[in-house]
């Protein structure tokens, strides 16, 4: 494919907007990263900062709900990393 063909589809289809993100979403993530081992195998977790995070009234941030999930698992996290 050519740039400007990849350029004419990007153009027909722009990209879609990121819907905001519920805690409850944000719990099964964590939920199955944990499930399928990823937290066992990594010595670290940049936390980034997600403008369209939804708590519900809740109050809990991302970090929180990770918190909640890992329980006892100990590696150093990074939270609010803003990469813009």
């Amino acid at each position: 494919m050519s740039l400007s063909t990849t350029t004419i589809a990007f153009q027909n289809n722009p990209p879609m907007v990121q819907p905001e993100r519920a805690w409850e979403i944000i719990e099964k993530l964590f939920s199955h990263l944990k499930l399928n081992g990823v937290f066992d195998r990594i010595a670290g977790l940049v936390l980034g900062k997600h403008e369209k995070f939804n708590d519900n009234g809740t109050g809990k941030q991302p970090i929180d709900i990770l918190l909640e999930v890992i329980k006892n698992l100990t590696f150093p996290i990074l939270i609010n990393y803003d990469c813009c």
